[in-house]
């Protein structure tokens, strides 16, 4: 017989109908022997945990209480029950350590951002110790939190896994984003558009965690309980959009705009094109050369005026012979009007911008050549 999907729910309630074969239970991670039934079962026993630092009652209760949302959380739990002191309540190096066998078994492991809650108690004391690796409670030491509403997001890479997930964000609205300043490891999936970051990819000792915005909604908590089933265990795929140089001639200015913002909303983080790129002073074919070195890819945008140009013929010519000696770069042919295509573009096939119609639909078409797998393959 098939054991059941177990499901970690610390600080966060699914109230839906849990899926056939899975099992969520909502509990803390204080010690059995204080709060007894509350306290969940070692770590490495569960498929999928997520863990929302909110408060210390959140951590360590399983979800919130009356002094939760008080400055002097911990010192008025230990008034109400002298036992609830946090030293007794939660074993931390225990815990971090079942975190450790958790992930070396391939637990699927997501940590809700939360601003920290810091309080003086025997020391200070923040509620980041519900994190449980020395390593994350780094991270956020240099991170910038920052409170606001929106529904406005942006894909930076995509894990389809966590559609449904971001999916409610948009519908929903966020109301926390962060900035890392450090070196760590992490990937970028869904920031707001300026740059916030709504959820991420962290390496920690060689595993992966995953970092959301918190759920801002009971419906949003459920579509992350359901995004997190959906992964693989140990694992899920992980897409990141490459950058693009867009090589085209001046009188095709107002598409190439139009298609910029086009794929930088859509996630395409670097879109080179010259008039955002060259500053006065700058040389020009200088900063063409550099451009075209560090993209995936040249998208040459052809129509009757760039097949005559001179510029786009040089940067055309770059690109292929880097494409036929080292692969390092692909070249995109994107067609906008009806043209003599150059010889060495003709076997390839391009993306039909001729039909205004159409335009949408060939985007995302070009969106999906641009993915590039977790490996560092280049998608088919």
């Amino acid at each position: 017989m098939t054991s059941p999907v177990r499901v970690l729910l610390v600080g966060l309630t699914f109230d839906g109908k849990p899926p056939d074969g899975v099992m969520i239970e909502t509990k803390g991670l204080g010690h059995p022997s204080v709060i007894g039934e509350q306290a969940a079962a070692p770590l490495y026993d569960y498929d999928v945990i997520i863990i929302n630092p909110q408060s210390y009652s959140h951590f360590m209760f399983g979800g919130p209480t009356e002094h939760s949302s008080k400055p002097d959380e911990l010192i008025r739990l230990k008034h109400v029950d002298p036992g609830k002191d946090i030293d007794d309540v939660f074993h931390r190096v225990e815990r971090e350590r079942e975190l450790e066998g958790a992930l070396s078994e391939g637990t699927r492991v997501i940590f809700v951002a939360a601003p920290p809650k810091l309080e003086s108690f025997f020391g200070k004391r923040s509620s980041h110790l519900g994190y449980l690796h020395e390593g994350l409670r780094q991270f956020f030491k240099l991170a910038d939190l920052e409170q606001k509403q929106s529904r406005k997001v942006r894909s930076v890479g995509t894990a389809p896994d966590l559609a449904d997930y971001f999916d409610a964000l948009r519908a929903d609205g966020w109301t926390l984003t962060w900035r890392h300043h450090g070196k760590a490891s992490e990937q970028r999936l869904l920031e707001a558009p300026d740059g916030g970051v709504l959820g991420s990819v962290l390496e920690l000792d060689g595993s992966r965690v995953w970092l959301v915005t918190p759920p801002p909604t009971p419906a949003a908590v459920n579509a992350l309980v359901r995004s997190a089933l959906k992964m693989q265990k140990g694992q899920t795929e992980v897409v990141e959009y490459r950058g693009i140089f867009l090589a085209h001639s001046s009188e095709d200015k107002p598409f190439v705009r139009r298609l910029r913002e086009s794929l930088m909303a859509r996630g395409v983080k670097q879109v080179w094109v010259d008039e955002f790129e060259i500053q006065i002073g700058d040389s020009l074919i200088k900063k063409i050369q550099e451009g075209i070195t560090k993209s995936e890819f040249v998208g040459v945008v052809l129509s009757p005026h760039s097949v005559a140009s001179k510029w786009v013929e040089r940067e055309l010519e770059s690109a292929m012979a880097m494409e036929v000696e080292s692969r390092s770069v692909k070249v995109l042919p994107l067609l906008i009007q009806k043209c003599e295509l150059p010889p060495f573009l003709m076997p390839k096939l391009y993306a039909d911008f001729t039909d205004e119609a159409k335009y949408t639909t060939s985007v995302e078409k070009l969106l999906r050549r641009l993915e590039v797998s977790p490996a560092g393959g280049g998608a088919s």
